[in-house]
């Protein structure tokens, strides 16, 4: 995900309790791979629609990133458009959503048609991206001056969508939003080091994706500290950030092994964690990366190590949401009668939830609730369409046709029989 918003909404409409009494199950879809913005909408450009085919040059796209003219399957005009029901699965009726266009020309003048938009939506789907005037104005996450827009545009957010939307979440994935924008050129605003893509015209792989993780990380604080002060009492919501999160386990028990896994954590999901918890960098950050890694002032390292202990201290247990999880197939010639016949999915579904349940149950984790990955296939950013993680399968050939796949089958007994 990218985005300006990243503020993901996640519009809690009429909670499924599934797995646990203390878990919920829902469905995901982000609004850049399955909405397009076109130039009649009045909503705003943003940086995926405007460099698609300026990636596809500078970094050697090989799925036709243009294709996302397609995108989605345009569900959400079809919801709006023709009344189509929002539960596609009964059993389901949670979706997340992010919204990403609502200050306009890069100014901090607001979008009424934006507003206007995300209102339609905010009780059905509720979506994200970095308008393409900011990108322009002062390249956009590079520089700090996002931190304030951003805290503008969140308030907006909150301001106009606070009475409907109770669950927020700042940035999704801001890992990797920074490395494939910031360091491989595999996704906007396409920034890399030329001599790692020749065709890259501007970046420093080297120095570019820590600055960019340092806005991240103040642009959080900075809302998560406006939202608890100004909203979260009359409101009577939460606020978080969504990570990608891997896991390394060591080759053997050498400690030069030991050693290289925790250094692999502390640069996946210690970058971003470690300073919410500690208010600083991983210290093997620290030593490797030397002064390339930004410092945080006293006053920063306050701001944003008081919001996970003030979580902490109100609940506990930090409570945890898999915002997002699931698994591709290739997009290859199969027939659609045989790729509705998902059984991998399924599988993987049922081993992760049922570990994900004993670790609720006997470990006592406070797992709140599991966003499947995805409702529809999708445009899946550099890979395009020639990947499908969806439920439903979106046939692109035949006027975006959708069929369940077996797994739709698999969760819905599944939440009807636990």
């Amino acid at each position: 995900m990218t985005g300006f918003c990243n503020l993901l909404i996640l519009a809690l409409i009429n909670m499924v309790s599934a797995v646990c009494n203390n878990s919920l199950d829902v469905r995901i879809t982000e609004e850049e791979e399955v909405e397009e913005v076109t130039e009649d909408n009045q909503v705003g450009s943003e940086v995926w629609n405007f460099k698609l085919d300026e990636l596809k040059l500078a970094c050697g796209y090989r799925f036709s990133p243009h294709d996302s003219e397609l995108i989605v399957h345009y569900l959400l005009r079809k919801i709006l458009g023709q009344q189509l029901p929002v539960n596609i699965i009964p059993e389901i009726d949670l979706y997340q959503y992010d919204a990403d266009q609502l200050p306009i020309n890069g100014t901090r003048a607001i979008n009424l048609a934006g507003v206007d938009h995300y209102n339609k939506l905010i009780n059905a789907l509720i979506a994200a991206d970095l308008p393409q005037a900011l990108e322009d104005r002062y390249n956009g996450w590079f520089d700090p001056q996002i931190i304030k827009d951003y805290a503008t545009f969140a308030e907006t957010c909150f301001e106009k969508f606070g009475d409907s939307v109770k669950h927020w979440i700042t940035l999704n994935e801001p890992r990797t939003f920074t490395i494939q924008g910031y360091d491989v050129c595999l996704q906007a605003p396409g920034r890399c080091s030329i001599v790692l893509r020749l065709l890259c015209r501007a970046g420093n792989s080297a120095t570019e994706p820590y600055i960019v993780a340092h806005n991240f990380l103040l642009s959080h604080g900075t809302v998560a500290d406006i939202y608890k002060k100004k909203y979260k009492a009359k409101q009577g919501g939460s606020l978080g950030i969504s990570f990608d999160v891997m896991w390394f386990e060591p080759a053997s028990n050498s400690t030069e092994d030991i050693e290289a896994t925790q250094r692999a954590q502390d640069f996946q999901l210690g970058w971003f964690i470690e300073p919410l918890l500690f208010g600083d960098y991983p210290s093997s950050m620290k030593t490797r990366v030397g002064n390339r890694l930004p410092l945080f002032s006293k006053s920063e390292a306050a701001l944003i190590k008081g919001l996970m202990n003030y979580i902490k201290n109100k609940s506990g247990n930090i409570p945890l949401f898999i915002t997002k999880n699931g698994m591709n197939d290739s997009n290859t010639f199969t027939s659609i009668k045989d790729a509705l016949k998902d059984e991998k999915r399924i599988k993987y579904h049922n081993d992760y939830l049922t570990n994900l349940l004993a670790s609720i149950k006997e470990d006592g984790c406070n797992v709140k609730g599991y966003f499947v990955w995805s409702l529809l296939d999708n445009w899946e950013w550099a890979a395009g369409y020639s990947s499908r993680f969806g439920l439903f399968f979106v046939d692109y050939k035949d006027k975006l046709k959708r069929y369940p796949k077996d797994s739709v089958k698999w969760f819905k007994n599944f939440l009807t029989s636990t």
